[in-house]
């Protein structure tokens, strides 16, 4: 097999490397790698290239268990000379790329398809709203007005105003240990592994703050609960 291109390799590096993003140490199967590479558009054979050339490299290391049971991780060796460099920041860019648009989206659509008939009778509301505006047609703010007038009447149950509580205090609860962490600001880990910690963070972070929106989104009111809440627990900050 010829040698790749050095554009070539490095975009093999970055795809192969996320693949370990938070779980460097750990061995990922043949099934599981090929899998996650399909999902990023790459077809089987071309896998089993790049995992190949890689292993040849040593850069990945490869051990057979059982029948048939191929398993990869990457050289430790090769951790250590990639993490100094922007390749490795690359690699943690690209799998949170993905898992961004994977957590937003999934989650984005379960409200979307939860709250699909609140969101008729609610439209059926604000059309009515709408409706009394004496102007013809009502302007932005008029429109705006009547959404407002009707989100503010809508009440929470008692176990929506405990949920709601409860997402955001999970919110600032990640929000606070991913920032208050000593050990990622004293220069006292690796950077590859400062990063892969960051890149967790992050994930959790996002999934926290997806949970909050989308039961705002599907409780109609709730926006309101949350800023009286804001003005209660942190009065200082700008509404």
């Amino acid at each position: 097999m010829g040698e790749m291109s050095e554009e070539k390799e490095r975009k093999v590096i970055h795809r192969l490397v996320a693949l370990w993003t938070g779980r460097e140490k750990e061995w990922l199967t043949y099934k599981q790698i090929v899998s996650e590479l399909k999902k990023r558009g790459l077809s089987e054979r071309t896998a089993v290239r790049y995992l190949t050339t890689l292993v040849h490299e040593r850069k990945l290391v490869r051990e057979e268990r059982g029948y048939k049971k191929t398993f990869y991780r990457p050289d430790e060796h090769f951790l250590k000379t990639l993490y100094p460099s922007l390749d490795w920041i690359h690699s943690y860019e690209e799998h949170l790329g993905r898992s961004v648009k994977e957590t937003v989206s999934a989650k984005f659509e379960r409200a979307l398809i939860n709250s699909k008939e609140t969101d008729k009778r609610i439209e059926k509301l604000i059309s009515e709203e709408i409706d009394k505006i004496p102007k013809e047609p009502p302007s932005e703010e008029d429109v705006a007005q009547a959404i407002y007038n009707v989100l503010s009447r809508e009440k929470l149950s008692e176990t929506d105003s405990r949920i709601l509580v409860s997402s955001v205090e999970r919110f600032f609860k990640t929000l606070c240990e991913s920032l208050s962490n000593p050990y990622g600001c004293a220069g006292t880990i690796e950077p590859y592994v400062l990063i892969s910690s960051l890149a967790r963070d992050i994930e959790t972070l996002l999934s926290a703050y997806m949970d909050l929106w989308s039961f705002m989104y599907m409780v109609p009111g709730a926006s309101f609960e949350f800023e009286k809440y804001m003005k209660e627990k942190f009065p200082l900050i700008p509404q």
